[in-house]
């Protein structure tokens, strides 16, 4: 079974544990339940639910571990209780998660208490609490490329503002001109082709190909080419034009889209190239970064796709909801948003 894209977590103290979770949930926890999934000695994912009331702890602790339990490959939890106020109550939480994870043969390695940005075990006779370690700097570029960011500060590049500007008025350019499908395509042939990538996000510190940018923006807040982009990065450049003619077919004269292309969208064909979804995501995501607010949802939408492509519904979720905070009928978005609340992934995620 293929396990979701990971990242290693070297965190060999309750400090270094504890120092990555604000990277994991997207911010600081506060008076805070947070539960980290590992697979391996790898981290999958972090839950933050509300401390519990006195006497719900066994409630909220099965509740917990069913959400974590549709994760596939989760062998192990660490409890990170979080609290100024409620340090009496963290000895039953431990114990209701522990009773509760033991029923379920899931391993506990932690049960950790922060307070005041010190950390110590839960149930240590010697109450030894110690600072808690800062976070890696490069955390955030890791939990993006392995598919685990969550928070608009991970999911987004930092962009050279002049950039943003030149791009804009390229994308007004498009605008003014009300191209349509076919002409947009003939007349920015390159979005279309496997190096629009290359062109559209900037490598090894190369300028930005401003023109190629902004027919990517343009073409990720079309359904019929995002969804060829979509399949292009998913497959090849040669599955990448069977799915343009296929839309120009369908846009034209309502020619069907072949099953076989429409199974890449819905998670249902050959497992992809890992390689291939990190490319167009880090594309997307520079796309998204520099677009102007109104053309954000296209690259969001994109974005939210491939992280649900490469298995984190996490990061997905995430990306989903930034699109549908600036265009709540965004269609791909609210698809993507509500397999991740419903904790579905692509089937070729659960392919040998």
């Amino acid at each position: 079974m293929t396990q979701p894209e990971v990242i290693t977590v070297n965190a060999n103290s309750p400090s270094q544990l504890v120092s990555l979770i604000p990277a994991l949930v997207g911010h600081p926890p506060h008076e805070s339940m947070i539960i980290v999934a590992f697979q391996r000695r790898r981290s999958v994912t972090a839950l933050r639910v509300d401390i519990p009331s006195a006497g719900e702890e066994p409630t909220v602790a099965r509740e917990a571990l069913r959400v974590m339990a549709d994760i596939p490959g989760v062998d192990a939890l660490a409890l990170v209780l979080y609290t100024d106020k409620k340090e009496a109550q963290a000895q039953p939480i431990s114990d209701a998660l522990v009773a509760v994870a033991t029923e379920s043969s899931i391993q506990i390695n932690e049960t950790l208490l922060v307070i005041n940005n010190t950390v110590g075990r839960i149930g240590d006779p010697a109450g030894k609490f110690v600072p808690v370690a800062p976070a890696p700097e490069d955390l955030f570029d890791q939990l993006v490329a392995d598919g685990q960011a969550n928070s608009t500060a991970q999911l987004l590049p930092d962009v050279d503002n002049d950039e943003k500007i030149r791009v804009a008025a390229a994308i007004d350019y498009i605008a003014e001109r009300e191209l349509d499908l076919r002409v947009l395509v003939s007349r920015f042939e390159k979005v279309l082709q496997g190096t629009v990538l290359e062109d559209a996000v900037p490598r090894n510190g190369k300028p930005t190909n401003t023109r190629a940018a902004a027919a990517m923006i343009k073409a990720l807040n079309l359904p019929a080419l995002r969804d060829v982009a979509l399949i292009q990065c998913a497959s090849s450049e040669a599955l990448g034009w069977h799915a343009l003619r296929a839309q120009l077919a369908f846009n034209e004269h309502g020619t069907p889209m072949p099953e076989y292309l429409t199974q890449i969208i819905t998670g249902e064909a050959r497992r992809p190239d890992a390689a291939r979804l990190k490319h167009g995501l880090n594309a997307v995501r520079y796309l998204a970064a520099v677009a102007p607010e109104s053309s954000k949802p296209g690259p969001f939408g994109a974005a939210a796709w491939l992280s649900w492509a490469m298995g984190s519904n996490a990061q997905a979720g995430a990306y989903a909801a930034l699109a549908l905070e600036i265009n709540p009928g965004h269609a791909l978005a609210a698809t993507v948003k509500a397999f991740s609340d419903s904790a579905r992934l692509p089937q070729w995620s659960h392919a040998d």
